[in-house]
This record gives structure tokens, sequence and C-alpha cells, in this order.
């Protein structure tokens, strides 16, 4: 099933690399900037990182019938998978390389982290629970579960195929489980916070694509503008009223209202602008580049004086962030990905000669 890219669902996308980008300033700076608080508010602003789950599991709804009985995750994970791991390695390695510097020839302090974090991190592996280990870039714990996710997408679609079951009963056993983890604060093998927060809303976007593709829209879908304006005002008055089921209300109250309206209501205006397009698909390395800055933000503070306790200067490195990111996207992310499906594709071609031959 081919859909035209969605210009409302990519600004979405540069909003919440935006947001998050100014959340992990303050966080990382412990500066406060009134009125509005990106970090400590009253609104978690990192919150938009299940807006991302929600908008991927959205996506790949379109896939389920392409998965069958004899389906290869190998296959599958050739242009769903793989397109993950140059950059993440990329960042993890810049990162690492920023620490140390920060740590011994500017601190004078013992580094931390050894080969091994980094490994481990560079292969997306860090959130699982299968080794103890620091993040080295800790943003990218998204993308390990995120590739978690669509694993286990692949594996229990395949699963129902073969068994004659219908796909969406494991889909929604899923998100029970992901409640269950949130609620009783599980944290072994596979089952943590973190893991929760991505198998809830990744596959609540798969179901919720079902709705959306299967279902015509209609007027009665604005009413649910109530839930996130409520959600809004309920942080705003009542702050306190978040201290538990944060992990999932923020996609049922905030995040899917708000992709259904986006993906009902998609202005041509929007999707055939080419910047859009290209800053929607820019905001992943801006995602995955911005500890990496804060780190050598670090530094220069340390070693230079930086001041960067203004607003000023949290506005320089969020366009900072952002220049980084776009030439990221342009002359590393695309080039990369565009020689692996290059190569993957000559693959393919020579498996389809043997066989034939």
């Amino acid at each position: 099933m081919k859909t035209k890219k969605n210009g409302a669902i990519e600004l979405l996308r540069i909003l919440g690399a935006s947001f998050i980008v100014l959340y992990h300033h303050q966080q990382g700076t412990k500066i406060d900037f009134l009125p509005i608080a990106f970090c400590g508010g009253k609104f978690n602003f990192a919150r938009f990182v299940e807006l991302f789950f929600l908008i991927s599991g959205y996506l790949l709804y379109k896939h389920v019938d392409d998965i069958r009985e004899d389906s290869s995750l190998i296959e599958f994970g050739e242009k769903r998978i793989i397109r993950f791991f140059p950059m993440l390695s990329i960042t993890v390695i810049a990162e690492f390389i920023l620490r140390k510097i920060s740590s011994i020839v500017v601190g004078g302090v013992t580094y931390s982290f050894g080969v091994f974090d980094l490994l481990v991190n560079a292969l997306g592996l860090q959130q699982l629970g299968i080794f103890e280990t620091r993040a080295v870039n800790q943003p990218t714990w998204f993308l390990s579960v995120l590739i978690f996710c669509i694993i286990l997408f692949f594996a229990s679609t395949k699963a129902a195929k073969k068994r004659n079951v219908n796909p969406y009963s494991f889909y929604v056993i899923f998100v029970i489980l992901a409640s269950a983890i949130i609620t009783y604060k599980w944290n072994t093998l596979f089952l943590n916070i973190f893991i929760a927060r991505g198998l809830f809303s990744f596959f609540f976007g798969i179901i919720l694509g079902k709705y959306l593709y299967n279902v015509k829209a209609s007027k009665y879908e604005l009413g649910l503008a109530v839930f996130p304006i409520s959600f809004v005002l309920l942080t705003w008055l009542k702050p306190g009223w978040l201290q538990t089921g944060n992990d999932f209300l923020y996609t049922l109250m905030m995040w899917i209202p708000i992709l259904i309206f986006a993906v009902r209501w998609n202005p041509k205006f929007l999707s055939e602008n080419r910047t859009i397009s290209m800053l929607g698909a820019a905001s992943f390395s801006v995602y995955l580049w911005n500890e990496p800055l804060a780190c050598l933000r670090g530094i220069l503070v340390k070693t230079d004086g930086l001041r960067i306790d203004t607003v000023g200067f949290m506005i320089i490195f969020f366009i900072v962030n952002w220049l980084v990111g776009i030439a990221s996207y342009l002359y590393l992310e695309t080039p990369i990905n565009k020689f692996i499906r290059n190569r993957l594709s000559q693959k393919c071609n020579q498996q389809q000669d043997e066989i034939q031959n």
C-alpha cells in the first residue's frame, strides 16, 4: 500500500525534535526560563518521544499484510532497520570521543566509558536489559527500543499468520503488557519502563493505523480535540495529577487525537512543501546529534568560560543543532543510506540471477 508523504506528520516530527532539543538543553544546563520550562515544567516535553513511537507504528501499519508465513526478518529489516545503524553508530562514536576529551583532557578525571559500552550503544542494544552498560548517547535509547518494537512487530505478525490468528490480538496484548510494566515498574530483560513506553505507543500506532485506513473521516472526530485541550489545562492547573500514569496518558490524551487530526487534516500546501519534507526527514539527525553537541557545549564552557545561562544562547544552540542535523542528513545520512540501498539491490539481483541460472 503506497501513500504520499503526509506534510502534517512531517511537521509533527519537526516540532517534536525541536522541543526535545530545547528540553535536553535545559536538562543539561539546569537553567530555568520562565514562563515556559521545557524541562521540569508542568508539561513534560520529553514525552514527544511517545509521539515518535506512535507515528512509527502508524506508518508500519500498511506492512501488516506484506508479512507472510514465509517472510524473512532479514528481508523485512533491510529497509526498515538497517537504515538506523549508520547514524546511530556515528553519533555514539562522536559522543564517546567528546566525552573522553571532556573527562580526561578538560576535566582531568578518569574516563568512565569502555569499549564494551561503545559497542553495545552503537548496535542499539543498550536499553533491552541484556547487558549492564551506560548510555553513551542517551537519546539513542529511542532507537534501541524502536528496533526492538519493529522486530517484535514482524515476529508476532508472522506467528499470527502461521497460526491463522488475527495479528491485532498480539498488538493489543503488547499494549496491555506495556501498561502493566509501567504500572508495576518492572525492570528486567526486555521488560522495563523505556521498552514499555515504546511498546505502548508503537503498537497503539499500528492499531490506530487500521482505524484511520479503514474508517472514513467523521465530523464527530472533531470532538477528540477536547482531550489534548483538557490534558494541557490539567497539567497547567493541577500539575500533581500526572504523578502516576504519565507514561501512557500523554499518548492517550495528547498524541493519538493529534495524530488523527494530522492524518485526516493534511493540507496540500504542507505535503507539497519541499522544505517541510526535508526538515521532517532531517529531524532524525537533529535528534541524534543533540547530545553530542551538548557534550561539545560542555567542553567549551570548561575551556572558554562560555556563558550558557541566557535565552540568547539557547536560541543559538537550537539553531546550531538544526544546522548540524540538516548537514548530517544531506551529506551523511542520505549518501550512506543510498549506498546501502544500492548494495542491497545488487545483492537481491545477484540472488535472482543465481535462482534463474
